[in-house]
């Protein structure tokens, strides 16, 4: 899939970039962010961006938790993924890669294919690179709206459910072959570790006709930042929402003392997971967005019903007025027959 005469591209949304452009404006250190998105052929696709729960943070360097890296790899969906790292440069050096840089990018190339974006001066100066035969290769960056090519999705029956993002344009084979690795991980983080239904773990397993493994409470996260995907999340069905609120909000960087909604209201912290299992669950600021966004489709389509009627009627008055004028003209002719002969 990944050659050394491939070129490599790497498709940013506008909105992501000027969000992680003006986080940098506000610090004069380097900040750094995991990219998430999908991975088409050779072609990486931005859809959101997480900043990274530091390790080490200064004006020259900049270095992630890696254990914390594990949690935002399990709240991803199928088929969504981190495709790389993007961060600050002080714009004295520019958007070139520094040797610790190379060294960071060899050692996630020891863990699959990723590209890494470089921004400096306002993000006037931008670079992506990634590594291919452990020798670094710059990829062509390009930063457009991606609203028109946002991911669709398809429920995958196994008999578990697993919701699987892709790019309009992709090809089933394609889905197949990048998707194996990141199923087992969906697969697991909905099963692991194993609770039973049975209560004591003492009785014999002979007993038994069959084990029901106890599911796990699965939340659908969207962001305040951007409608592309929603983030997956799998929790113990008794937690209180207000065990995990804080953790969410940290991990998908939202406001701190931020309130959340489904469709039927706001969740209360005393509100046991299993109420809301499977449920979208939206940050205030995007449930507003999403409430206007409905409201605006829906005037969309009474106007356009509106419309619709208003030809019908316009077109139905216009055939009622040419036949007033028809039969008019008719009587016209009839009564003035004779005078009309006469002056012929």
């Amino acid at each position: 899939m990944f050659g050394r005469d491939r070129k490599y591209s790497i498709i940013i949304d506008e909105n992501v970039f000027h969000r992680a452009v003006n986080r940098g404006k506000l610090v004069p250190y380097e900040v750094g962010f995991y990219m998430i998105g999908l991975l088409r052929e050779n072609t990486a696709y931005v859809y959101d961006i997480v900043e990274f729960p530091y390790l080490e943070q200064s004006n020259v360097i900049v270095s992630s938790d890696p254990t914390k890296l594990g949690k935002i790899f399990l709240a991803l969906p199928l088929g969504i993924r981190i495709v790389g790292t993007m961060h600050k440069h002080p714009d004295s050096i520019g958007s070139r890669p520094s040797s610790i840089d190379e060294e960071t990018f060899r050692r996630w190339a020891r863990e699959g294919f990723f590209i890494h974006v470089i921004f400096s001066r306002n993000g006037s100066d931008v670079s992506a690179y990634t590594m291919v035969d452990d020798r670094v290769r710059k990829a062509k960056v390009i930063i457009r709206d991606l609203s028109d090519e946002k991911p669709e999705s398809v429920v995958i029956n196994i008999p578990l459910q697993l919701r699987l993002y892709f790019h309009p344009n992709e090809k089933l084979l394609d889905i197949l072959n990048r998707v194996e690795r990141a199923l087992l991980v969906n697969i697991s983080k909905r099963l692991l570790p194993l609770k039973f239904k049975h209560g004591s773990l003492d009785i014999r397993a002979r007993n038994l006709n069959e084990f029901d493994i106890e599911k796990k409470a699965i939340l659908y996260v969207m962001t305040d930042r951007h409608d592309f995907f929603a983030y997956e999340l799998v929790y113990p069905p008794d937690l209180k929402f207000g065990d995990i609120k804080d953790e969410i909000s940290k991990l998908l960087n939202l406001d701190e003392n931020m309130e959340f909604f489904t469709v039927d209201g706001k969740i209360h912290d005393t509100t046991r997971l299993f109420e809301i299992h499977g449920k979208v669950i939206y940050p205030k600021t995007s449930l507003e967005r999403m409430l206007k966004s409905l409201v605006s489709r829906e005037l969309e389509t009474i106007i356009g019903e509106i419309r619709n009627q208003l030809k019908i009627e316009i077109d139905k008055l216009r055939e009622e007025i040419r036949e007033l004028i028809h039969q008019e003209l008719v009587k016209y002719f009839r009564d003035n027959a004779n005078t009309l002969n006469k002056n012929m």
